[in-house]
């Protein structure tokens, strides 16, 4: 199941989380917003996923973002 979640893990997602968990966890603290633990872009969000899932921000995280890309189209939608 993690596997699958971090296939679908957009970059945005990936970085997002990654921010989320500077500062908690040590393989996150290195550069905000990037893993320092494996050494392919697939590998690192296998790793994010997982951890974020075990502290709990992973769906949050997803759901703050997805508040913030509607009220983005909704803004766009309205100057037109």
């Amino acid at each position: 199941m993690v596997q699958v979640l971090a296939d679908k893990l957009t970059d945005e997602q990936y970085h997002e989380l990654c921010h989320q968990l500077h500062g908690v966890k040590m393989e996150f603290d290195k550069v905000d917003g990037e893993c320092s633990v494996g050494d392919t872009l697939k590998k690192k969000k296998y790793y994010t996923v997982s951890s974020s899932l075990y502290r709990g921000i992973f769906w949050s995280t997803l759901q703050e973002l997805d508040e913030l890309d509607e009220e983005a189209e909704e803004d766009s939608e309205s100057e037109d």
